[in-house]
């Protein structure tokens, strides 16, 4: 009777124990906190990468120029640079420490890219909405050119000579071709308000229309006015040649009568076949300035300018902050194994002043086996 009660108080501790057992596993196991002062046997990898940018993210968010901005900050992220010993795509770490930022700031943080192909890819796709806008924009000049007072108020309709816009300022654009399709415009929608005299002539025209191409940059432009411009477009066309002042073919300009003397039109002739040897197509916001000029006195009854082009950038004039930083190592050998201590930083800098406005590092502390593997 006693060894019976005895093997029942075992099997009662045996079968305590083991739900004992497997109730302490089911539960969850606490966070780990890393010691830099332990070597850590894992690899080097995901876990790290995940925890460093856990880590940063909120730091990041907590710098004052950050946390106090009333506007979206824009951060521009720069590779890290890799000092250590370690074969490392640092990309790894960067874009885990993006993808933290944009979850938990709400929006309070932005990235521009830096990457040359995803620039490429943007400017490609900003260019093709420009020329898409560019036809919208002739039909806008068109039509105010056609409620202009001088031709709506007109007792008759006006004849109206197309000449060549004048593009002495490095623009690189074809000048004929966008006053060529206004013409079109116009004639499309005048319903009989107005008649063009034949392309390249300007016998019996009341008014010129033509205009200037402008770009907004720091180049040194062509030394030519508009009036100068419109003088020597008459004079060819007295003697025989195109009106297209960039076309040397034909007979030299007669001197005889016209507006501008013989040396000033030599003058205006050799510094528009110079400007047109300097033509090269400038990354800079290009306009187009339409004129419709009086014939006679060659006042400007009507002007209206409008974008051609865009300048392509690459995002940056809006960032505020750059995002850079290392990866470094130091090694030592203990009884026999090396151990490589591993530290990534991170800088917040404002590129306006060169400051660093905030600095970061994350830190572990890894053992090495024979072969030069980090673990």
């Amino acid at each position: 009777m006693q060894q019976k009660q005895a093997w029942q108080v075992m099997t009662y501790a045996v079968l305590a124990a083991v739900m004992f057992g497997f109730g302490c596993r089911t539960q969850p196991k606490p966070p780990v906190q890393l010691d830099i002062h332990k070597v850590d046997h894992n690899p080097f990898g995901s876990a790290e990468i995940k925890q460093c940018a856990s880590e940063m993210g909120p730091r990041i968010l907590m710098v004052p120029e950050i946390a106090r901005a009333a506007d979206t900050t824009r951060i521009v992220v720069q590779p890290l640079s890799n000092s250590s010993t370690i074969m490392m795509d640092t990309r790894m770490i960067t874009d885990a420490l993006k993808d933290e930022l944009m979850v938990v700031s709400n929006g309070r943080v932005r990235f521009v890219t830096s990457d040359d192909y995803e620039i490429g890819q943007s400017n490609m796709i900003v260019q093709e909405k420009i020329e898409a806008a560019r036809d919208r924009m002739l039909d806008e000049v068109a039509e105010s050119i056609l409620q202009s007072p001088v031709i709506a108020n007109a007792s008759k309709p006006p004849i109206i000579a197309v000449t060549p816009a004048l593009n002495a300022n490095l623009v690189g654009l074809n000048a004929n071709s966008f006053i060529a399709m206004l013409r079109a415009k116009i004639a499309s929608r005048a319903n009989g308000k107005v008649f063009f005299t034949a392309p390249g002539s300007l016998e019996g025209a009341e008014y010129y229309l033509t205009g200037e191409f402008i770009a907004e940059s720091m180049q040194r432009e062509g030394m030519i006015n508009l009036v100068d411009y419109i003088y020597l477009m008459e004079d060819r066309a007295r003697a025989g040649q195109s009106v297209d002042v960039y076309d040397n073919t034909g007979a030299m300009v007669s001197p005889a009568s016209g507006a501008l003397t013989r040396e000033r039109r030599q003058a205006l002739q050799a510094e528009i076949e110079r400007s047109a040897q300097m033509q090269v197509p400038p990354n800079v916001n290009k306009h187009l300035n339409v004129m419709l000029v009086k014939a006679d006195n060659k006042i400007a009854v009507m002007e209206k300018m409008f974008a051609l082009d865009q300048k392509m950038t690459r995002g940056l004039e809006r960032v505020e902050y750059t995002l850079t930083g290392n990866i470094a190592s130091q090694s030592r050998y203990v009884r026999g194994s090396e151990e490589i201590y591993i530290v990534v930083t991170f800088k917040l800098i404002a590129p306006d002043t060169k400051e660093e406005i905030w600095a970061g590092r994350y830190e572990t502390k890894k053992a090495i086996q024979r072969g030069g593997v980090v673990y």
